[in-house]
């Protein structure tokens, strides 16, 4: 997971974002297995991608530092 430091707030939208992946990703997941011969519901899928898009856009917003740089060791190119 990397450094999490940070103000709580910053904590909190992070976690809310990785629930947000969870929620989405089980609602795929149950749509896909629950879908009958005429395949997985497109309102539920759709909304599945959206939460779990959103979630990861959430997480990784709260990642970067303030300059937008990931803090991950990153190597200059030349």
């Amino acid at each position: 997971m990397g450094k999490m430091g940070g103000s709580p707030s910053t904590r909190l939208l992070y976690i809310a974002g990785r629930g947000l992946q969870l929620v989405g990703m089980w609602m795929l997941l149950v749509d896909l297995f629950t879908a009958g011969p005429l395949g997985p519901s497109f309102n539920l899928f759709a909304l599945g991608v959206g939460l779990f898009v959103a979630g990861w856009l959430l997480a990784r917003g709260e990642r970067r530092g303030p300059s937008g740089s990931s803090d991950q060791n990153e190597t200059p190119s030349p």
